[in-house]
């Protein structure tokens, strides 16, 4: 099986969690799991004194008392030697049970940005053991995700995604480059293919998509205008409508 893009440039490290021995001056975009068995795991990233920065680094820890206590935190990915930071983590257990480490990877000055991460097939052993970090392979400069993916009722898995086809400089953000989209895939994780294609007036990021009753899917975009945008998809994500302005405040 292959994951790792040849499409992008982004140095992975060898990870092997380690306690995280980094003074925390701040944390930030918190994430949150519970197994079948009652296992709780969090997540989110730190290091540097703020964000963004080339030493922010992505953390786990989980708790096996309903949260009244927790293990060390632990670095699942590190800062690459060329400049990679690693941010805005988010678990997501599978239907087969695996815990999944989404987090995404990005380089300043050689404007790449990518979505990587981590599994765990047995998220409630003594000692999880996670797999290496693996990058997802969507053939673009610049791909990002924040939240989790969504199971259809046929089966597919719906990634969301924000993307853009040319290089953006610097770290990211909202930019009028950025266009909205899903991963897909039809193999539980193996492979994606992206697409969509959804601009907004004001610069999105962090969709987020669910299905409806009638199965079509429903994507809220965030933007920086003040309220959400939206947009529907009547063949699983294949093809989205225009986006269209909601009601809904934004987040800034």
């Amino acid at each position: 099986m292959s994951r790792q893009s040849t499409h992008i440039d982004i140095e992975i490290p060898k990870s092997g969690t380690k306690h995280l021995g980094i003074t925390r001056c701040w944390q930030g975009i918190p994430g949150i799991e519970c197994t079948a068995n009652g296992r709780v795991f969090v997540s989110w990233f730190t290091g540097g004194p703020k964000e963004p920065d080339p030493e922010n680094t992505v953390v786990l820890c989980h708790s096996d008392d309903g949260g009244k206590t927790f293990s060390q935190p632990e670095k699942m990915a590190v800062p690459g030697n060329n400049g990679t930071r690693c941010y805005d983590p988010c678990l997501w257990i599978d239907p087969k049970g695996r815990l999944w480490y989404f987090f995404n990877r990005s380089r300043e000055k050689s404007v790449v940005h990518g979505v990587c991460a981590r599994i765990c097939d047995c998220p409630d052993a003594p000692s999880p053991v996670w797999s290496e970090e693996f990058q997802i392979d969507f053939p673009v400069p610049f791909s990002f995700r924040l939240n989790k993916p969504t199971v259809l009722a046929s089966g597919e898995w719906i990634l969301p995604v924000t993307f853009a086809t040319e290089p953006i400089d610097g770290w990211g953000g909202f930019n009028s480059k950025q266009l909205q989209g899903v991963g897909i895939s039809t193999d539980e994780g193996m492979t994606w293919t992206l697409h969509g294609a959804i601009s907004t007036p004001d610069a999105g990021l962090e969709t987020m998509v669910t299905e409806l009753r009638d199965h079509r899917l429903w994507m809220l975009i965030r933007t920086g205008g003040g309220f959400l945008w939206e947009s529907h998809s009547k063949d699983k994500g294949l093809t989205w409508s225009q986006a269209d302005v909601t009601k809904i405040s934004s987040p800034h």
